[in-house]
């Protein structure tokens, strides 16, 4: 808990560092490490084979861990290591008692799925027809998946799941399948396509709309060609930010964008009224 409660970033890390040095052999703290990593490692230059390091060292301290197995395919899977990524699948498998087969996150299915799109598309296509009976489960593949650098896949996974969904604005599956698609054009370099996709479930609930403001926001505000930066959008956020009545997550949400459009722009004052925003929202006053 010391090392997770620090500022996200250098912080954290050199605080796992010193939880490591002092305790090498504890699996579930080199886990927490490599998920921290997994996150967050990329925001600061932290590359993937470096965490691939850490959840192999968590799979050797306990192989009984599940959550190792899940983190490392993932990270195998969008390094292109084919052999190594399939042992981390297959022990997934084994792990997965029956009752967890049933859970909403079915993760050796998923991370097979995730396998076959990259290492062998045919199977891939082959098993999206399964997938396809079950919309539930296609919806959490079409989410997740996208974890192991997946772009394309999660195109095709989103958008059958939109086709199989129920269009209704209740029907939750559908917008899982348009944000799956959003993620997936965004992946591919299609900004105009991904806000679209984000637009076309805004008015279904708040966190949805706030969602959908977010990508006409901090894309463009982290310097990624393409993307929208919205006057309006960022006026919706602040008034997200500050309303009362709205849940302290969506504002914290809605300060953090408006926090980073403000650093893009140089605007020191409007950062740091957002920034404290986000700390006070958050239960973190101190910091």
């Amino acid at each position: 808990m010391w090392a997770l409660i620090a500022d996200p970033g250098p912080e954290t890390f050199a605080r796992f560092d010193t939880v490591l040095q002092r305790l090498p052999r504890d699996a579930y703290a080199t886990l927490l490490y490599g998920d921290e990593l997994l996150h967050r490692g990329a925001l600061w230059g932290i590359t993937l084979d470096s965490i691939e390091n850490v959840l192999e060292t968590a799979t050797r301290l306990n192989p009984g861990f599940a959550s190792s197995w899940d983190h490392l395919a993932q990270v195998q899977i969008r390094l292109g290591k084919e052999a190594a990524a399939r042992e981390a699948v297959d022990r997934l498998e084994v792990l997965a008692s029956p009752a967890s087969k049933t859970n909403p996150l079915p993760l050796d299915l998923i991370w097979r799925q995730g396998w076959q799109e990259r290492f062998d598309p045919a199977a891939a296509e082959e098993n999206r027809s399964i997938l396809e009976q079950d919309a539930t489960l296609l919806g959490v593949v079409a989410r997740l998946v996208r974890y192991g650098d997946l772009p394309r896949a999660q195109l095709e996974l989103g958008t059958a799941l939109v086709d199989h969904a129920d269009t209704d604005p209740g029907d939750p599956l559908w917008h899982s399948g348009m944000n799956a698609v959003g993620l997936a054009r965004a992946g591919l370099g299609w900004p105009a396509a991904s806000v679209a996709a984000f637009d076309s479930t805004a008015y279904a609930t708040p966190a949805a709309a706030l969602f959908s403001d977010q990508w006409k926001v901090v894309p463009a505000a982290l310097g990624l060609e393409g993307f929208p930066s919205d006057e309006a959008a960022a006026g919706r956020l602040a008034s997200v930010a500050n309303d009362s009545l709205a849940v302290p997550l969506h504002r914290a949400r809605a300060a953090w964008a408006l926090a980073l459009r403000a650093s893009a722009g140089g605007a020191v004052d409007s950062f740091e009224h957002w920034r404290r925003s986000v700390t006070v929202l958050l239960g973190n006053e101190s910091r």
